[in-house]
């Protein structure tokens, strides 16, 4: 019985990392939003002891029961829908986002993830300053060529992307098919 329950601990520790950094929320972050401490949270995280009031508390921050964060078959949504079902979450149980941490722009991995291959921007061979256009205007966020760039050669790097034409100067990116 003890190993099903640390098996649970584990699985909810790593839905909350996976939502928290799909989020762009930092560890102190969070902890500062529900009073907790850093501590507390990365034990949450890690799967090792914790209340279980301070593990409700924090999957309630992120709008899910006990029973989907320990879900093995549970898929976190992609960013954008996971945002808003929480921002939907706390409007429906009027729970303050008082320190904003709902409004924060996502990582540049995640916008790239989470937003522009789902929506089918890198079908077709595209150029950084394309992708900083969409970043900017399609959702307004502000990224820098250079940043794009570097998280682009990450995703070529685990083969994700590829490079249509490796010998230019101006790359262009193509979601892997």
């Amino acid at each position: 019985m003890q190993d099903a329950a640390a098996k649970e601990k584990v699985r909810i520790g790593k839905t909350v990392k996976l939502i928290r950094t799909k989020l762009n929320i930092s560890v102190q972050e969070l902890a500062d939003t529900l009073v907790l401490s850093t501590g507390t949270i990365k034990s949450i995280e890690a799967g090792k002891a914790a209340s279980v009031d301070n593990i409700i508390q924090v999957i309630y921050f992120f709008g899910l029961t006990l029973n989907e964060a320990s879900d093995p078959k549970y898929q976190i949504p992609l960013e954008p829908q996971l945002r808003q079902s929480i921002i939907a979450f706390h409007h429906r149980h009027k729970i303050p986002d008082k320190n904003g941490l709902l409004k924060k722009a996502p990582k540049v991995r995640v916008i790239l993830t989470d937003r522009i291959f789902p929506q089918g921007y890198l079908n077709e061979p595209k150029p950084i300053r394309y992708l900083k256009e969409i970043c900017e205007n399609e959702y307004g966020i502000k990224i820098s060529s250079s940043t794009l760039s570097n998280a682009m050669n990450e995703l070529v790097e685990e083969q994700a992307v590829i490079i249509c034409n490796p010998k230019d100067k101006y790359h262009l990116y193509r979601k892997k098919k």
